[in-house]
């Protein structure tokens, strides 16, 4: 789950890069970025100079989006679908982040993988990612694998090179 949630924050990161410049062209990174997060993100990101959207972890990352929500409907067509997909990451986030000493149950990790096959799916991963994840849910289900194993469905991708060059559609 951990590969898919780092894979998150990249397909977020670059989801939201060029959308947001189209905000505030000038001014994206304090009114769009830095106004968004909590203060312990703000914090965080200030004390390590952090000015970049790669920069930022997967909590953040799903702040920004969910903050700029409207703000970006205004721009190009956004379907709520889609805001619901950032809300489950970030639930599927607070669960693995949180992790009591039992995991959770297998149909929870269940829909917390098709969690992150929709979010990916809705927020231009490539194709070769969702397929990725989409297997490795179906071997889960199967019992192929555990959660404890790093299992090897078929050779990874570098990390971070799961994403398309997604540009914003006009409105």
């Amino acid at each position: 789950i951990n590969y898919y949630l780092h894979e998150a924050s990249v397909v977020a990161a670059k989801w939201l890069e060029p959308r947001l410049k189209r905000l505030d062209p000038r001014n994206w990174w304090d009114t769009a970025v830095m106004s968004k997060l909590s203060t312990l993100q703000y914090n965080t990101l200030q004390d390590n100079q952090i000015t970049t959207l790669e920069g930022l972890d997967l909590a953040a990352l799903l702040r920004v989006m969910r903050n700029n929500w409207y703000a970006l409907g205004n721009l190009e067509w956004l379907p709520s679908y889609e805001k619901d997909s950032i809300y489950r990451m970030q639930k599927v986030r607070v669960t693995w982040a949180h992790l009591p000493t039992t995991l959770p149950p297998k149909n929870q990790i269940l829909a917390d993988i098709g969690s992150c096959v929709d979010f990916f799916t809705n927020f231009g991963a490539q194709q070769e990612l969702i397929e990725r994840a989409k297997k490795y849910r179906i071997a889960f289900s199967k019992g192929d694998i555990s959660v404890q194993s790093t299992p090897v469905i078929e050779p990874a991708p570098q990390s971070g090179s799961g994403i398309c060059n997604n540009q914003p559609a006009q409105k």
